[in-house]
């Protein structure tokens, strides 16, 4: 397996991946964009991402910006959900989609001053093997912890780009759980007082 980061473009992150059957087609980089249905590529599904300047977009979804119609154009129906969270699957990956509730309605653990049933957060697990070190993510951009508990748990994150890498620390390799697309900094005149 190959996985390539090709940079930072004045704040936005592009994920591409070679080589997994997941990730591209014929050897060619494609997109973190994964299958929407059995009869679609992974390939062929990056293909449905609209560009953006924002740094924390997965497949044309911005939190804070997009609605559960876009997502589900793009990953059809969830299988379940959870309170304000609903779970998409595709071939390449689970998808945990948090909502907004309404207006500073209390929607996870946060309260946005956003419409009902616009993103709050997106969370992003690769199915198939993505290493940490193969992101080539910006030092001056990530900071890295290492978690107390478990030991082996490790969090990148961006505060100003809205994204956070969560990885297990397993015979010296850092291996991705999980993709974190949030809200940035500067989103963070949208948050709303803790009360209501």
């Amino acid at each position: 397996m190959k996985v390539v980061i090709i940079g930072f473009h004045i704040g936005l992150l592009s994920l591409l991946l070679v080589t997994l059957p997941c990730f591209s087609r014929g050897g060619a980089v494609q997109s973190l964009s994964l299958p929407v249905n059995s009869n679609q590529s992974c390939a062929e599904a990056s293909h449905l991402a609209s560009s953006t300047t924002a740094t924390n977009v997965w497949r044309g979804l911005v939190p804070l910006h997009s609605s559960r119609v876009e997502v589900e154009r793009i990953l059809r129906k969830p299988k379940w959900s959870h309170g304000s969270t609903f779970i998409y699957e595709t071939e390449c990956e689970r998808v945990d989609v948090t909502f907004s509730l309404g207006a500073c309605e209390l929607s996870g653990v946060t309260r946005w001053n956003v419409a009902a049933d616009v993103i709050i957060r997106l969370e992003v697990a690769p199915r198939r093997e993505l290493l940490v070190k193969d992101l080539k993510l910006d030092a001056n951009r990530y900071v890295r912890d290492q978690e107390s508990h478990p030991a082996n748990w490790v969090l990148y994150r961006s505060v100003d780009d809205g994204i956070r890498v969560r990885a297990i620390l397993d015979d010296k390799e850092e291996r991705v759980m999980v993709i974190t697309y949030e809200p940035r900094r500067k989103d963070k005149i949208l948050l709303c007082s803790s009360t209501k």
